[in-house]
This record gives structure tokens, C-alpha cells and sequence, in this order.
């Protein structure tokens, strides 16, 4: 199964955030857990800030920002 890197904001509500109990949460995270779903493949999630998040993919730590 291929898996995804993706990036995301750590405090972006509602679109994507981390919540009291440390889950990675919101509308973005939502949409992409159901691509995910629909073409078989998988997605880890990194939130970060914005600024990490670019950093990363320049560095190519990660494949793509969601948002």
C-alpha cells in the first residue's frame, strides 16, 4: 500500500488541528482520510507550523501540505 507524507497545520481550526488528546483533527484531515479510503492508499500526518510544513517539502521530507 503507498503511503503518503502530508503535512498540516497544528492549530487551524476547523479545517486542521490537534486536539486535547493529541489526535490531528478537522475538515482537511477528514478529506484526505477519504481519499485515502477511495484510491487505497495510506496518509501519515505530520502537523507542524506553516513555516516547517513548506520547509519540509522543499527538504522533500514530506509529499504535499493539505490545505
Amino acid at each position: 500500500m503507498k503511503t503518503i507524507k502530508v503535512a498540516g497545520d497544528l492549530q487551524y481550526p476547523p479545517y486542521e488541528f490537534v486536539d486535547k488528546q493529541g489526535n490531528y483533527r478537522g475538515y482537511n484531515v477528514k478529506v484526505m482520510n477519504y481519499i485515502a479510503t477511495e484510491k487505497g492508499i495510506k496518509m501519515e500526518f505530520y502537523p507542524m507550523s506553516w513555516e516547517k510544513a513548506q520547509q519540509a517539502l522543499l527538504k522533500g521530507e514530506v509529499d504535499i501540505i493539505q490545505g
